[in-house]
């Protein structure tokens, strides 16, 4: 008997510039019963890694050549899961907070950015994620004159709902709407759109909290021989970091009682962190000049000063655990204790 012979048929791959090694290991990634449905009925094994995903498929070869032993025909949707297994996740990863009581960050591969077989999903600040739904909602109106509701799917799918004369809102029945991302449209009676939304839509949904879904929308083009890659790069929050020097009672440090202490940072050239005038005497507070992105790594020689002496050599860095919002900026608060 002949061996059984495998192939790379498409990959998902997490990075994270937060990170020493720049791997993202913060998600578990779950197919949906339907894909795996899919999977299952072309062959394709789902292998789970740490920092993401690898689908293979068997492969024939004829004439020197591979090709899928259960070709792809016609077309199909992948729906993968994003599962946080990182609570601070959110604190160091540049994104946008969502205000909705139950929402989800979408992604699909119909627009990435591609280069060669890698196609980045995500490479920058994280849209605002949209509201998820899986079971019947309802929808106030946005107007009075607001007649119908029409929610827009993929490949032109288009579903109405009208509004009765004396209804304020109107529940959508999900269970005739297929799994996927909708535009959901207000229209009044002159036919204009007068409010427009987002929803995804799944009745399937893991019963754990899911952060992410990732739509794969394939066809008998993924039946050649190179596989797709598919590459989310995620950003590390900017954060400006506030140094709070706080006098205590005790024995003096190095230096004069009554020379003010400072925080500098030692190092030369465009690494160089640079930080306001500082303002307060009890808290002194320094703030630097601009936001600095969170690393796993730190930045080293931030320096205590008294004078000429050098108190503490290294500094503690901003944390994610002491991240907070202050005027629109984020920050992160660096309490250091001296005495006098």
């Amino acid at each position: 008997m002949g061996k059984i012979k495998f192939q790379k048929f498409l990959s998902v791959f997490l990075t994270h510039d937060y990170y020493k090694d720049n791997l993202c290991k913060d998600f578990e990634i779950i197919p949906s019963a339907s894909t795996s449905q899919i999977l299952k009925d072309f062959g394709i094994l789902f292998k789970p890694h740490n920092s993401g995903a690898i689908f293979i498929n068997e492969v024939v070869t004829d004439n020197g050549v591979d090709a899928p032993k259960f070709p792809i025909i016609g077309q199909y949707k992948l729906q993968l899961y994003f599962v946080l297994k990182n609570n601070y996740f959110q604190s160091f990863t540049d994104l946008e907070f969502s205000s909705k009581p139950v929402s989800i960050y979408y992604f699909n591969n119909l627009t990435p950015s591609i280069s060669g077989q890698d196609y980045t999903i995500s490479d920058s600040k994280l849209d605002e994620p949209i509201e998820f739904k899986n079971s019947n909602f309802k929808v106030e109106k946005a107007t009075q004159n607001v007649v119908r509701i029409v929610l827009k799917g993929e490949n032109s799918l288009s579903f109405e709902f009208p509004f009765k004369s004396t209804e304020s809102n109107l529940e959508i029945d999900i269970s005739v709407l297929p799994t996927g991302k909708y535009t959901l449209n207000q229209y009044n009676i002159g036919d204009s759109i007068v409010n427009t939304s987002e929803v995804y839509i799944d009745t399937q949904q893991l019963t754990r909290a899911v952060f992410a879904v990732f739509e794969v929308f394939i066809d008998e083009t993924n039946n050649g021989a190179l596989p797709v890659n598919y590459l989310f790069n995620f950003k590390s929050r900017e954060v400006y970091w506030r140094y709070k020097l706080v006098k205590k009672v005790g024995s003096s440090i190095n230096g004069s009682s009554s020379v003010t202490p400072v925080i500098v940072h030692g190092d030369t050239g465009p690494s160089k962190i640079v930080f306001d005038p500082p303002v307060g005497s009890d808290p002194i507070i320094y703030i630097t000049t601009s936001a600095i992105k969170l690393k796993q790594s730190g930045i080293k020689n931030i320096q205590l000063k008294k004078g000429n002496n050098v108190v503490v050599s290294d500094l503690p860095n901003a944390s994610v655990f002491t991240l907070g919002i202050d005027n629109n900026k984020w920050y992160s608060d660096i309490y250091v204790y001296y005495y006098e």
